[in-house]
């Protein structure tokens, strides 16, 4: 989890730190800015996926209430956590912070311990829904995989992408004949072959498959979540690489070269190379655990053809997208965007993405990203026009 701490207080800062580091142990994610000014310029640079912001209230130049106010200009698309540290406990103060997005507060001077329980539920949150979204990433880079692509993995991408994946994975190394799945495990990484070779040998026992340097391996367990259904052992001694599911989901939202080469790799694998790819499986989930604008995100960001249909109670929309761009919306007699604008502001219903599909009605013409900036400062707007007055 990476987190942001903001004050303009060294001392303040440093006392945080510790803090956080006690609670996560070694060599946590920790940033620091001095104020709000400071800390919106690091969140303006898309490598810095922050989690959790722990802000001051009382700060030079903008603070911490002043922060929250410009966040979702700043980020509108990520839903990041914000824990204000302030010494104003009054009633009216923290519910000001908390109207406008706080996660949560905790008044100076605060003994280390409730400021841990205070991350710890936030993190709690964090990691849920992290969980649910690399999920329905790595369901969507297969949901429609019609193609494959006999080179190994790393082959199929381009050099910076290997560094950066060699930086982050872990490495590990495997004894001639060592196991490294087992049958009705669970597949928590994606593990690549840097050196040596694995075999992979389907259950019942049967002709094995060999893998080398470069390719990947347990792919398919890995990206639908159920358990291996064979075994994968070291053919030779061999050194691999291991990316957790969140690295997987990091690296496709960014790098589409990543999303695009695994998806290949799901395709092939369980047939013999050169055999042609079996039929794709559906993507499905409820919004409960991938919010709507999280799933329009995936859907671009996967460059998606298809019709998402949504089912709330007796009521049901449509959404068709074309090369992850929305191009028509429906939600009951209102289509267009609109319609999609109501639909952003839904948080239960049912979903499930029909890839492939088509419709010739094309009532969306804003670009996705554009739509979903409008729609989410529509969704705040009534948010904030909704919530208790605090006189």
């Amino acid at each position: 989890m990476r987190t942001l701490v903001v004050d303009d207080s060294r001392t303040m800062r440093r006392i945080i730190r510790t803090t956080l580091e006690e609670r996560q142990g070694d060599a946590p994610e920790i940033l620091e800015a001095s104020d709000g000014v400071e800390a919106l310029q690091l969140l303006r640079n898309e490598k810095l996926e922050i989690d959790l912001v722990l802000i001051d209230w009382n700060m030079p130049r903008l603070d911490g209430l002043g922060f929250l106010k410009q966040l979702k200009l700043v980020s509108p698309f990520r839903e990041i956590q914000v824990i204000m540290v302030t010494s104003m406990a009054d009633r009216a103060s923290v519910a000001e912070a908390l109207r406008w997005g706080a996660s949560d507060y905790v008044v100076k001077p605060f003994a280390p311990e409730v400021l841990q329980e205070k991350i710890r539920k936030v993190a709690s949150r964090i990691e849920s829904r992290r969980s649910a979204e690399t999920q329905v990433i790595l369901r969507s880079m297969v949901a429609d995989g019609t193609t494959s692509d006999d080179r190994a993995f790393l082959d199929q991408l381009p050099p910076d992408l290997v560094e950066e994946l060699r930086a982050i994975a872990t490495p590990r190394s495997h004894d001639k004949g060592e196991i490294l799945v087992s049958p009705r495990a669970p597949v928590d990484a994606l593990g690549v072959v840097l050196q040596g070779e694995i075999e992979i040998v389907a259950s019942p026992p049967g002709p094995g498959e060999v893998r080398r340097t470069g390719d990947c391996f347990g792919e398919r367990s890995f990206v639908s979540g159920e358990p291996a259904g064979l075994t994968i052992l070291a053919r030779t001694a061999v050194r691999t690489l291991a990316l957790s599911r969140a690295q997987v989901a990091d690296l496709s939202r960014r790098r589409r070269e990543f999303g695009y080469a695994l998806s290949r790799c799901v395709t092939r694998s369980g047939r013999p190379r050169g055999q042609a790819p079996a039929a794709p499986h559906g993507l499905a989930g409820r919004l409960e655990t991938m919010p709507m604008a999280d799933l329009v995100q995936v859907l671009h960001i996967c460059r998606k053809t298809g019709h998402l249909r949504l089912h709330q109670g007796n009521g049901s929309a449509s959404l068709f997208v074309v090369d992850g761009e929305v191009r028509h919306a429906l939600a009951g007699d209102i289509a267009g965007e609109e319609a999609f604008y109501r639909l952003l502001a839904w948080t239960e219903a049912a979903f499930a993405f029909e890839s492939g599909t088509r419709t010739d009605e094309a009532t969306v013409s804003l670009p996705t990203m554009t739509l979903l900036m409008e729609g989410l400062r529509r969704v705040d707007e009534g948010r904030l026009r909704n919530r208790p007055s605090d006189s």
